[in-house]
């Protein structure tokens, strides 16, 4: 969730999952949080390095790495993360695999302890090589959107809480910074299988078509 009414203020509360083989010294995936208020200037920080995320809940190790992973071609493995936010003035808290976490205090923020102006969903990847060559490091499962269920990354039954406090269906802007890298494809499915909103994300990175 983000508050970006002024962009040099940025200001947002995150969750997903990384990959960090710099931090972590493995390919492992992990849980994390994060939360900054100045656009990462100087505040913030991933999970519980500084002070700022509450944990109330310590059958979750924020960081630790999962034990269950996709197959691709087979079993699925998903988890469920969202922040909430009861009223005004209200702190930021996480429900993780229906389990209330913790959460970031209103206090942290200038202007999003009254509610986020957006939210933003799907994949991330740094790039640590020079201009004048992409990374070779796959975002998701290393597939392109299109390969679809039990290939690709994907995100389903995605909702915000408008400011009704009222659960609600996001109608996406899908965006890539390089789609021959990486793309996204969104869409909704509203049969009752579970799916409603969802986005299906990923790529290769450096390859013959991303240079």
């Amino acid at each position: 969730v983000v508050d970006n009414t002024s962009i040099p203020a940025l200001q947002t509360a995150e969750v997903g999952v990384t990959t960090d083989p710099l931090t972590f010294g493995d390919s492992k995936s992990r849980l994390f949080v994060y939360w900054t208020k100045d656009n990462y200037a100087h505040t913030g920080c991933y999970n519980l390095r500084c002070s700022g995320f509450v944990q109330t809940n310590n059958s979750v190790y924020l960081g630790g790495s999962f034990v269950n992973y996709s197959t691709p071609g087979g079993t699925q493995v998903e988890i469920q993360a969202s922040w909430q936010h009861s009223a005004p003035g209200a702190d930021w808290w996480l429900l993780y695999q229906n389990q209330w976490i913790g959460y970031y205090p209103a206090s942290l923020y200038p202007t999003m302890r009254t509610n986020a102006t957006f939210v933003e969903w799907g994949g991330e990847v740094y790039n640590s090589e020079p201009a004048s060559r992409h990374t070779k490091t796959a975002m998701g499962s290393g597939q392109f959107a299109a390969a679809w269920y039990n290939q690709a990354a994907y995100q389903r039954n995605v909702f915000y809480i408008d400011l009704t406090y009222r659960y609600a269906y996001p109608t996406f802007t899908s965006s890539a910074t390089n789609s021959a890298c990486y793309n996204v494809i969104s869409g909704y499915d509203g049969t009752g299988d579970g799916w409603y909103t969802y986005e299906f994300f990923g790529g290769p990175g450096y390859s013959g078509s991303c240079p």
